[in-house]
């Protein structure tokens, strides 16, 4: 049986090499929760696999800024949405499949109120 820095360092082997968090625990023969374990055990080694797992997050976010600047819509939307200032996506709705409900009261006498409702669209009535 390994020691504890032992598989830390197949750990930090395996994640530096690119496999996920759960395959890199499988390598070195750790459950997942393991490693949770010794994480919230020891800032130290939080810390430690914290770094591993943002440089990897650094690497994709170089490789997509270097795409956006090479012209990639995809990749400048995307950047812009995520990183960007005052940048969201603002849905186009389509308004002309819109039904409207008006409600019309109409007075027959003094003391009876007939309601009709029309159905419009864009505000003009529909002719029936």
């Amino acid at each position: 049986m390994h020691n504890k820095s032992y598989k830390l360092k197949i750990v930090r082997d395996a994640l530096t090499k690119g496999q996920g968090v759960y395959n890199a625990c499988r390598s070195a023969g750790i459950e997942y929760s393991t490693l949770w374990t010794w994480r919230k055990g020891s800032a130290r080694i939080d810390r430690y696999i914290t770094r591993i797992l943002q440089s990897r997050t650094q690497l994709v976010e170089d490789a997509l800024f270097k795409s956006a600047l090479s012209g990639s819509n995809f990749a400048q939307t995307f950047w812009l949405k995520n990183r960007g200032l005052n940048w969201k996506d603002s849905p186009v709705v389509d308004q002309s499949s819109h039904m409207h409900l008006t409600k019309i009261e109409v007075k027959v006498s003094d003391d009876t109120a007939v309601p009709l409702t029309q159905e419009s669209r864009d505000g003009v009535p529909s002719q029936r």
